[in-house]
This record gives structure tokens, sequence and C-alpha cells, in this order.
């Protein structure tokens, strides 16, 4: 499980709109489909955050997995949806192996998140 936020979305809510937010959230959502497939289970968690589910996949995997997306993220053509936008995603990982429950998983995803917005953002730990 991959718990994914925009970093500083409240920014561009305030200095945009929250109709540009709500692009960036359209366009994220997008990429997130085409990078991760089919077999993801992708939904919108709290305001800004998504969280996905990579059936069958190894956190060695996922975090290869999230870091591609973290880079395609951050080279995509935002200009399109506003002038000086360039989000950058912070990502947490946990593996169901290593929890017993969703709760758990769920927790130990947040907590990999927050470890990344703590350590700079713009990052994945698993």
């Amino acid at each position: 499980m991959a718990l994914i936020d925009i970093d500083h979305s409240k920014a561009v809510n305030d200095r945009h709109s929250h109709a540009v937010g709500d692009a960036v959230l359209r366009r994220l959502a997008a990429l997130m489909q085409a990078e991760f497939g089919a077999d993801a289970v992708l939904a919108r968690y709290g305001g800004e955050e998504f969280v996905v589910v990579l059936p069958g996949c190894v956190c060695a995997e996922a975090i290869a997995r999230c870091e591609r997306l973290r880079r395609v993220v951050k080279d995509d053509l935002w200009g399109r949806i506003a002038s000086s936008l360039g989000p950058s995603l912070s990502i947490g990982i946990a593996g169901a192996a290593m929890h017993a429950d969703w709760e758990r998983l769920l927790a130990a995803a947040d907590h990999n998140l927050y470890a990344a917005k703590r350590t700079g953002r713009n990052r994945v730990i698993g």
C-alpha cells in the first residue's frame, strides 16, 4: 500500500484557486492510473492524498514504482494547467506481509508518509 500526498497542495489552492487545485488532482490521478495500471486500486484519501493498493507487489517493487511516479510527476508539463506549477509528491509505503490488518497497514504507510515529509518532501519512504 502507498499513501501519496501532493506537497504543499494548500499553497496551490491559495495561490492559483481551488479549480486549479482540482485540475492538479485530476492530472495526478491520470498519471497514477497510467503508471500503476489496471491492477492497482486507487482512491482519494483525505483532501489531497491518495491511497494505492498494488496487489502482489513486494515492497521493493512498490518503492521502485512509486519512485518512477514521483519522477513522472516532477517532469510533467504542469504549466499547461497554470504557470509556475510544479507539484511534487511525498509517498509512504507499507507491505501487507508486515501488518496483520488494513488499519495497521494504513497506519504504517501513514507513518512512512510523514517520515517523507519530515525529511524534506518529494521522496518515497517504505
